[in-house]
């Protein structure tokens, strides 16, 4: 496979990815998902729905630092190495 093909398939699967990790964050924010951990028991010490935010928030956070890096080099015009062909 060309090395072109192959950057735009791995630039699709890190735009994915990011959407995916919004989609994630969204769903574990609604209602269904924080009303599990509204319940009355602590977590070191902690309030368990105040952990449960602080948790999803920080994975999250590392997720998407884990994506940036990739997605940013998505951005980047490929390397091809040649030169523009001009009239001279």
């Amino acid at each position: 496979m060309p090395q072109g093909i192959e950057r735009l398939i791995s630039n699709r699967k890190t735009r994915d990815r990011a959407a995916i990790l919004l989609l994630i964050g969204i769903v574990l924010f609604m209602p269904p998902f924080a009303r599990a951990a509204l319940m009355d028991t602590q977590f070191a010490g902690i309030p368990l729905p105040v952990f449960y935010i602080f948790a999803v928030w920080i994975g999250l956070v590392v997720a998407a630092a884990a994506i940036a890096g990739p997605l940013a080099r998505a951005d980047e015009p490929a390397e091809t190495g040649e030169t523009p062909e001009g009239d001279g």
